[in-house]
């Protein structure tokens, strides 16, 4: 099976070895701000929130192969793989490309992202229950790279949300214990945590910053039950 590279062929088994070589590199360069491949956690880096997924998805993106070959005048994969092995550091984080490729994966996994979706469907729901009515809207690159999934405007101020999978969830005297797929940096003002399989349930939380605000144990998160908005 070939794919296309701006407009060059490329056969799988020889993306395949790329694909290895910048796996391994990334797994190498991003490990001192806590990556691994296969684990989905939040990230500080460059002073952003980068959650790890993100990452992952610089590998065998033909979206990002193609920006390459095109700024770079490739036109064979033979010149590909060269200038690949010759500058794996375009997937550094220090990279002038660095911000270019995080753009790409972060518009491609947001319009692929079910729970994300229904997620927003279901905070649409619950605040049209409680009277209170708003418009939730999408964010830019710079949003996203705070750890924010979404947010709206109410009485002339901007609310924020993150939304994260989750795998279970207790509650324990008077709190709420959580626990998700990953270690995630909350400091958004609402969280909506969904799991999806043949039962859709979504938990969503209010994030008082004052008193009792929601505290990340590892992959656990923690709050008040007051906090909760709807489960």
């Amino acid at each position: 099976m070939a794919h296309i590279i701006n407009d060059f062929r490329v056969n799988k088994g020889d993306i395949n070895e790329l694909n290895i070589l910048i796996k391994n590199y990334i797994n190498d360069t991003y490990s001192e701000y806590g990556y691994s491949y296969g684990i989905e956690k939040d990230l500080l880096i460059n002073n952003k929130i980068i959650n790890s997924i993100y990452i992952n998805l610089f590998i065998n993106n033909f979206t990002i192969f193609d920006k390459i070959s095109r700024e770079n005048n490739i036109t064979n994969f033979q010149q590909f793989k060269i200038f690949i092995e010759n500058n794996l550091n375009i997937f550094s984080p220090k990279s002038d490309y660095f911000k270019s490729f995080l753009r790409i994966v972060m518009i491609t996994k947001r319009k692929s992202n079910i729970g994300e979706k229904l997620s927003i469907e279901k905070f649409n729901e619950v605040t049209k229950q409680l009277d209170f009515n708003i418009d939730i809207k999408e964010v830019d690159t710079n949003m996203d790279q705070e750890g924010i999934d979404a947010y709206f405007e109410y009485d002339n101020k901007i609310f924020t949300i993150c939304i994260n999978p989750f795998i279970e969830y207790k509650i324990e005297n008077d709190e709420i214990i959580i626990k998700t797929n990953g270690e995630f940096i909350i400091e958004t003002n609402y969280v909506i945590l969904y799991h999806i399989s043949n039962n859709k349930i979504f938990v969503i939380l209010r994030n008082d910053f004052k008193n009792n605000g929601i505290l990340v144990e590892n992959n656990l998160i923690k709050t008040h039950i007051n906090n909760i908005i709807s489960k």
